[in-house]
């Protein structure tokens, strides 16, 4: 299968020109949206008559050749074979089979026998009886030659060479095709692939494989004018609810549908955490970004992170999970799912194991977008790669307008529109990325932001923007509606604070007090708090003190931490927890802390701790707090 798109056949593509020309037809808007739908329906009609490609019947000739008498090519495989052989990994060989799709079977002797035989050819078997024909002893074809199948498509992988799947497969969605500052939209349509505004066949394209799948909506045919462009409406759409930021949040949500629509040609792909209490529309939101998004997006209320994946395989599709609830029991299942988005925010390779122990990886690159009531305690790493958008109750008797007419055209304009501003992508992120930057905003936020304003811009267009109230020469100003967010605490002083938050499992005056209170009363002198006292407070949940007098501005008590004993009770269930061979993941987090706060010098960490000297991880506590 060459990887030259010269070489395949090209499917008939109606438009209206390049870029910019205006339609033949220009009445209406309603009757311009009419006409390409038209259009687009005549090329689905012409691709799927294209498909029909006839067959001999067994033990017939095909090109005049005899039943097995054909004369192999430079892979030794027989002429126009519905099976290509894409490579081989381990020990999988990995092809392309009759229908368009990745084809991977075992080298084991018996995995590419019949049934395996008729998967790959299947709607073209009659290709295999002519190809690889078994006789019988009267001389009639009589089945398939499974060992000549075998040793035919086995070989013709192996002279490909090695081919792993995870970084060459490319599934349905958008990709960039060519150099970063030079890019092209590939839209990956499931039954065929759209490419500078014509539609080719699936399969092997510039080192890449598209496999045939079920399809998806194709980009307009015809170029999409600004008196045609949903992106406007969109930004008005998001309008109708409450925001905190009323000013950006929608022109950001705007944003994030633009990249779920190219999502697998970005290098960075943030998601966005809706959050907002019962009665502020966040539902019927994502009901109306479904309907936007319909038929490329993934939709659900109640998944897993394997759930996920399994349906996804190598699709760069957005992802919309609705009511993402965070509670104890379901803890694990909204990590695994967050951890997703983040792999899949950088494109990063999965790899899960399979029942033959070869497992399986792909490279995940959608693009998520959660609601909830509540953000769950979510690691820095992971709040850095979401805008939190927050929504106010509405008002009584205001409901969105759930969609605009013709809803259903809105994703294939998009499409189009897209693809023919796509090489003002990169230009236009590198400004408001600048913009970002000289406001103050860390790499992320200039990443995540970028990203969404970027798009919004490439989408509306300049006069757009100004129709939709945004200044186009001011990215500087966007940073500064949207302000400097809270940044995540470190990982070294959220295991801190979950430290100081613990109870104590000792009672004085009949309460129990935590970590942090009976610090901050010992430096107080509150509550007849002494030295003596807190030690053994202390004491009884595995901790030490240290009084450090030297004139520094950071002298008072230090917690002296131990890397065992009672102390890992206190960070049980947490991700700091003790692992089984009784390693500390504590100690590694607070040495992660800079030299003014954690200290590990062995001159002063030897301390006593229930009657027992040990070396512990040194908190200097009032630091600390000062550094609130």
């Amino acid at each position: 299968m060459a990887d030259d798109d010269d070489t395949k056949p090209k499917l008939t593509v109606i438009d209206g020109g390049e870029p910019g020309e205006k339609p033949r037809k220009k009445d209406t808007k309603a009757g311009r949206i009419v006409s390409g739908v038209v259009a687009g329906a005549l090329e689905r009609i012409d691709r799927r008559e294209r498909d029909r490609i006839p067959d001999p019947a067994r033990g017939e000739k095909r090109d005049n050749v005899a039943p097995g008498k054909w004369t192999p090519d430079a892979y030794g495989m027989p002429p126009d074979c519905p099976v290509q052989p894409l490579g081989v990994e381990g020990r999988t060989f990995h092809m392309v089979d009759a229908l368009g799709k990745l084809f991977s079977v075992g080298g084991d002797h018996g995995a590419f026998g019949q049934e395996a035989i008729r998967q790959a050819f299947a709607g073209r078997i009659n290709y295999a009886y002519w190809a690889f024909p078994q006789w019988s002893a009267a001389g009639d074809v009589n089945g398939i030659k499974a060992t000549h199948v075998q040793d035919v498509l086995f070989d013709a992988c192996a002279r490909k060479g090695l081919w792993s799947p995870a970084d060459k497969v490319r599934g349905r969605g958008a990709w960039a095709e060519g150099p970063r500052e030079a890019s092209r939209l590939v839209y990956h349509c499931g039954d065929h692939v759209w490419v500078d505004r014509k539609s080719h066949e699936t399969g092997a394209r510039g080192g890449y494989f598209y496999p045939r799948d079920e399809p998806l909506p194709s980009p307009w045919p015809r170029p999409v004018e600004d008196a045609d462009n949903p992106a406007g409406e969109i930004v008005q759409m998001f309008r109708a609810w409450d925001w905190a930021r009323p000013d950006i949040d929608p022109l950001i949500m705007t944003g994030w549908v633009m990249a779920a629509v190219v999502a697998g040609a970005l290098e960075w792909r943030p998601s966005v955490w809706i959050v907002s209490d019962a009665g502020a529309g966040k539902s019927t939101l994502q009901r109306m970004v479904r309907e936007v998004l319909k038929g490329l997006i993934v939709a659900a209320e109640n998944t897993t992170a394997a759930g996920l994946y399994q349906h996804l395989k190598f699709d760069a599709r957005p992802v919309s999970l609705d009511e993402l609830e965070y509670a104890p029991n379901q803890a694990k299942r909204i990590e695994d799912i967050v951890s997703l988005a983040r792999i899949a925010a950088s494109g990063g390779t999965m790899r899960r194991g399979g029942a033959d122990h070869s497992g399986t990886q792909f490279t995940s690159q959608s693009l998520f977008l959660f609601s909830s009531i509540n953000v769950p305690p979510l690691p820095a790493q992971d709040l850095s790669r979401m805008a939190v958008l927050r929504l106010k109750p509405l008002d009584a008797g205001r409901a969105p307008v759930l969609a605009p007419a013709m809803i259903e055209t809105i994703l294939p304009r998009l499409m189009r529109r897209l693809a023919d501003r796509w090489r003002e992508f990169q230009p236009l992120l590198a400004t408001y990325r600048k913009g970002f930057f000289e406001a103050g905003h860390s790499q992320r936020s200039q990443d995540t932001h970028g990203v969404f304003l970027a798009l919004a811009h490439l989408a509306l267009g300049d006069e757009g923007m100004e129709a939709a109230g945004y200044r186009v020469d001011d990215p500087r100003g966007f940073a500064e509606i949207i302000g400097h967010e809270a940044k995540p605490k470190p990982n070294w002083r959220q295991a801190i604070d979950h430290l100081l938050s613990r109870p104590i499992e000792a009672f004085r005056s009949g309460t129990r007090k935590t970590v942090g209170q009976v610090l901050y009363e010992l430096h107080h002198a509150q509550e007849g708090m002494t030295e003596a006292t807190a030690s053994e407070l202390l004491g009884a949940a595995g901790l030490g003190l240290r009084l450090v007098n030297d004139g520094n501005l950071a002298d008072g008590w230090w917690l002296a931490v131990p890397a065992n004993g009672l102390v890992t009770d206190l960070f049980r269930g947490s991700i700091w927890e003790a692992g089984p061979t009784g390693a500390a993941g504590f100690t590694e987090a607070l040495r992660q802390g800079p030299a003014d706060v954690i200290s590990s010098d062995k001159a002063i960490n030897r301390v006593r701790v229930a009657g027992s000297q040990v070396r512990c991880t040194m908190v200097r506590w009032l630091r600390l707090d000062q550094m609130e």
